[in-house]
């Protein structure tokens, strides 16, 4: 269950003021609770079970649309799984979006999410996304030789220009993952463009083909804190690396509070 604060729709304004609770396998809302909430330009996401913001973020961006607006929205885990506070919170956005009449194109990972063909079937039966496309971290190796001419050599180039920093977080954008992800960008425009983690942030680095999206990063974590512990991790050079992959974006959206006043001492009002 989350507790859910909600902008008020009839005045279209970020002014929140009912707690409800919501029924993630039901898909409904329970128990209707009133209160007087003013959490100006946030909507709040409430896990009453470990007490933690699962979704900070500012709708005005979505508010006010005179067209049919377009989202692309990057999040590498099934979300039919149901297993995480970050697919529930992925769910979230995907219902939020279908309730404000946006056009969703939803990218996830092949590896990291685990789909099968049933499964693939069942989150385009759902309705909650346009389009689902599953990316490949890397193409199929049918011939070493080949492989090594056609791709890996490549590979190898477009890692040096991402600047990889040893000590760092991983970065897991590969060629591969770019070029799918651009080929998309070639085919359709989109008013928004969210990216889930900074593992992939470096999606856009550089990006011709953003033509005028709104790039958004949701950051789910500060993974440098997740990461301490590797082997040869080195804090200030994993801070910096992640704060350089966050800043390619135009928003910033956060889970915890501690997380906004973290980053916000680096992007103010991007947050």
């Amino acid at each position: 269950y989350l507790y859910i604060i909600h902008y008020d729709i009839d005045k279209n304004m970020p002014v929140f003021r009912m707690l409800q609770l919501y029924d993630i396998q039901q898909n409904r809302f329970i128990k209707p609770v009133r209160r007087n909430y003013n959490i100006k330009g946030m909507v709040t996401w409430h896990d009453p079970k470990y007490h933690q913001f699962l979704l900070l973020f500012r709708p005005q961006v979505f508010f006010n649309t005179k067209h049919l607006k377009s989202v692309l929205y990057f999040f590498p885990l099934n979300p039919a799984d149901k297993n995480s506070g970050s697919i529930s919170r992925a769910l979230s956005l995907l219902r939020y979006f279908k309730s404000r009449g946006l056009s969703v194109d939803f990218i996830s990972k092949q590896a990291w999410g685990n789909y099968t063909p049933k499964s693939i079937a069942a989150f385009e039966e759902s309705g909650l996304a346009n389009k689902l496309w599953v990316f490949s971290r890397k193409p199929v190796k049918k011939n070493p030789l080949v492989y090594f001419f056609t791709y890996k050599l490549r590979h190898m180039l477009f890692k040096a220009t991402l600047q990889l920093e040893k000590g760092s977080i991983p970065n897991h954008t590969t060629l591969h993952l770019r070029n799918q992800f651009d080929a998309l960008l070639q085919q359709k425009k989109y008013d928004y463009i969210i990216i889930s983690y900074a593992y992939w942030a470096d999606l856009i680095k550089n990006n011709p083909y953003l033509a005028e999206a709104l790039t958004i990063i949701d950051t789910h974590d500060l993974l440098s804190s997740q990461h301490q512990l590797d082997k040869g991790f080195n804090r200030s050079i994993a801070i910096a690396d992640e704060l350089r992959r966050i800043a390619q974006f135009r928003q910033i959206w956060t889970i915890s509070v501690e997380e906004t006043y973290f980053f916000r001492q680096f992007f103010k009002e991007r947050v």
